[in-house]
């Protein structure tokens, strides 16, 4: 405290004429307000700042952090690192060497010298801490202004630094202390930074991932609309840029052109498939009016990453090298970097270390992720022309780049996110393991009673459904289809034919199969399901973490109850197939009627299997659906003729209209109408069993005719209400 006061005395009282103080505050007042807008404007008064003050050591040292800034924009680090170190021997000012501090932690960030970064950041944190135990300390309306300024460019420069190591929350915490009050609307250079992060960064909360990019839109959209009324060039171009990059690939386009019609209308520029390349190409014109190297590289990749979007790798390999060569260019310029054998090449031949290595090495202030960046493109591009060796170059130096410059970024809270994943997956090992166990001295002592063959069995199985498993995520995945009935078929065949091997028939060999393909058929249904529910997950924005817990917890209840529920329905009703008052379970039966003659004797009807794949193979090419035509063959007509009604309807309804979204609409609702059928039926099934469980029957005093009259009317009335109200759809 007392060290506050007496820099604010002496900061005061000192012996600078009135006159100096207000030329000396009224030049860097001037190089703050064009440093967005123009940057020579902005250099030229810090520079006259810095040389004709006198006394007044405070103004030279706000001086020294607007030159700082200057140097940093034009990538003269070792420049700007010189001009904010000379603030710390001009003033004791907390104010200006908090500033200062900012400064050396963007220099450090962009040239990723980690230590040096969080040494000056602890250091910020400290000040801001010594500064906040008196805020009203600094009283004058221009240190206000610059206290509000520090805290401002502190957390954008945080978020910065979290959003290059991928820590998204630590990222969003930091642009979060930034209060948006009437200090950040006031100045317009920290309200744009401040916009333009949020948007480009992806630093923006919403319950959806489109939600989230249509705020970054909107951020960037701002950002630009703001940029251009008040003249602030740089953000400007930043703006335009960064809506490019969100909107590079067709995907994204169409998106924002449907939710953002109006605002992308406002650029002046034709809203078609070519606007982002056209914004990034404006971006380009305004950082060559700035000046800036640095964007008008990242201008290029822009342009480069919607030409690769597009398939257009020729012109974004050429548009690619323009933007390489102005890295070498600002090598060239500030360091060593004559020799053409130093340069960066798209791809070089050379079996030597990479030029970007060799600039690391020599701890040249290089910006390693301005590199990464096009050599992520150019990997692309080259992929795209299948040159894969160059694809390979570059895509190695842009791995390399990233290990080298973040292996030590992350540090204790990479290494506790490391600690939790490592704790997590050990106890997800654990329960694997257990699991595996459990089934094996479930099939010693509960079904095979044979050490040798429980342990055949155990291997069968456990190798068939990690196996299978991973084809039905699979056909989940990429065909939304989930093979489980053939893939248990299989299972069954494969694991009666190697029973029978080791000599295990008969009863206990069918008991072992069934057993095995039930858990086979169990694990393909979960994991296909749990694929869906992934898909379906991420169109509603959810986390797969929160997915992945209570799918663990769904399936402990699902084993407790469908199992419990088995029990009952065989209790009550039975699934014997010769018993007219059973349960119908046409596929189990089907798929015990396949390993019932390896397992007892018999004759296998081969040639009904011959005749079944010939007969799918015929099918498939006159187009008939194969699912369709077999489940007819198979299932009771009990069965099969709500289904044939079923699809009728849909036919119907799906027809029903000339336009084809109203068609689809309608169709979609019948779906979920039917969906809902099939779980209440399943369910009021399941309610009654388990009230004859009980010893609970009703008895209907009505006749048996006029019970079958008022089954077909009820029948009748439930296909009426299905088509009458799949046709109240509307298009969306």
């Amino acid at each position: 405290m007392l060290c506050l006061v007496g820099t604010a005395f002496v900061s005061c009282v000192g012996t600078a004429p009135t006159k100096e103080v207000h030329l000396i505050d009224s030049l860097n007042q001037a190089a703050y307000t064009y440093r967005y807008k123009n940057l020579d404007s902005s250099c030229h008064a810090a520079s006259r700042a810095y040389r004709e003050v006198g006394l007044y050591r405070q103004g030279k040292a706000e001086a020294c952090n607007n030159l700082g800034f200057c140097a940093f924009m034009r990538m003269d680090f070792e420049q700007a690192e010189k001009y904010h170190q000379e603030v710390y021997g001009l003033t004791k000012n907390e104010l200006e060497l908090l500033i200062a501090d900012i400064g050396l932690m963007k220099i450090y960030q962009r040239t990723a010298l980690n230590k040096e970064f969080y040494d000056y950041r602890n250091s910020a944190v400290r000040r801001m801490k010594r500064i906040a135990e008196d805020n009203n300390l600094f009283a004058d309306r221009h240190e206000r202004m610059r206290l509000a300024y520090a805290r401002s460019e502190f957390y954008i420069v945080s978020a910065i630094y979290y959003y290059y190591l991928q820590q998204r929350s630590e990222a969003l915490a930091s642009i979060d202390e930034v209060p948006e009050n009437e200090e950040l609307a006031a100045d317009t250079n920290q309200l744009l930074y401040y916009h333009y992060i949020k948007g480009s960064a992806s630093l923006c909360d919403g319950e959806t991932p489109d939600e989230r990019r249509l705020r970054e839109f909107d951020e960037l959209y701002t950002t630009w609309r703001l940029a251009s009324r008040k003249g602030y060039l740089y953000f400007e171009g930043n703006g335009v840029q960064g809506l490019a990059n969100l909107m590079a690939s067709p995907d994204n386009y169409e998106f924002f052109q449907g939710r953002r019609a109006h605002a992308l209308k406002q650029f002046g520029e034709p809203v078609d498939s070519l606007l982002p390349m056209r914004l990034g190409q404006l971006a380009l014109e305004k950082f060559r009016q700035y000046n800036d190297i640095y964007q008008i590289a990242g201008a290029y990749v822009s342009i480069g990453k919607y030409l690769n979007a597009h398939g257009e790798y020729e012109q974004a390999l050429d548009t690619l090298k323009h933007a390489l060569e102005c890295v070498n260019d600002h090598h060239r310029r500030f360091y060593d970097c004559h020799d053409s054998l130093d340069w960066l090449k798209a791809y070089d031949r050379r079996d030597t270390i990479c030029a970007e290595k060799s600039w690391i090495q020599q701890k040249l202030k290089t910006v390693p992720e301005w590199i990464s960046r096009i050599r992520e493109q150019l990997s692309v591009t080259y992929a795209g022309l299948e040159m894969k060796e160059y694809s390979d170059y570059n895509r190695n130096i842009y791995l390399d780049i990233l290990e080298d410059t973040r292996q030590d970024k992350e540090l204790e809270s990479r290494y506790q996110a490391l600690e939790k994943e490592a704790g997590q997956l050990n106890l997800l090992l654990f329960c694997v393991i257990t699991g595996l166990i459990l089934v094996l001295v479930f099939f010693w002592f509960g079904v095979i009673h044979n050490w040798w063959q429980a342990l055949v069995a155990w291997i069968v199985v456990t190798f068939i459904a990690f196996l299978f498993t991973t084809v039905a995520a699979n056909a989940i995945a990429i065909v939304g289809s989930n093979p489980v009935s053939g893939m248990t078929l299989m299972t069954l065949i494969i694991a009666s034919a190697i029973f029978v091997g080791i000599g295990l028939n008969g009863t206990s060999g069918i008991v072992a199969s069934m057993v095995i393909g039930g858990v086979v058929c169990t694990a393909l249904s979960m994991a296909g399901g749990f694929v869906t529910d992934l898909k379906v997950g991420y169109w509603l924005g959810t986390t797969p973490k929160k997915q992945e817990q209570w799918k663990f917890l769904g399936t402990l209840v699902s084993a407790a109850t469908v199992g419990g529920v088995i029990l009952v329905l065989n209790q009550v009703y039975g699934f014997d197939p010769d018993n007219a008052n059973s349960l119908v379970a046409p596929q189990a039966n089907a798929m015990a009627k396949v390993i019932e003659p390896l397992m007892m004797g018999g004759d296998t009807p081969w040639i009904l299997y011959m005749v079944g794949i010939i007969l799918a193979l015929l099918l498939n090419w006159l187009g008939v659906p194969v699912l369709a035509f077999c489940l007819g063959m198979f299932i009771p007509l009990s069965l099969n003729t709500p289904l044939l009604v079923g699809g009728a309807i849909s036919w119907f309804v799906a027809r029903s209209s000339k336009n084809k979204a109203v068609s689809d609409a309608r169709r979609d609702r019948g779906t979920l109408i039917a969906s809902g059928l099939i779980a209440g039926g399943a369910l009021f099934g399941v309610f009654a069993a388990l009230t004859r469980f009980c010893g609970f029957e009703y008895t209907c005093p009505l006749e048996a005719g006029t019970l079958q009259i008022l089954g077909i009317v009820a029948y009748v009335a439930l296909i009426a209400y299905l088509w009458l109200d799949s046709l109240r759809a509307k298009k969306l």
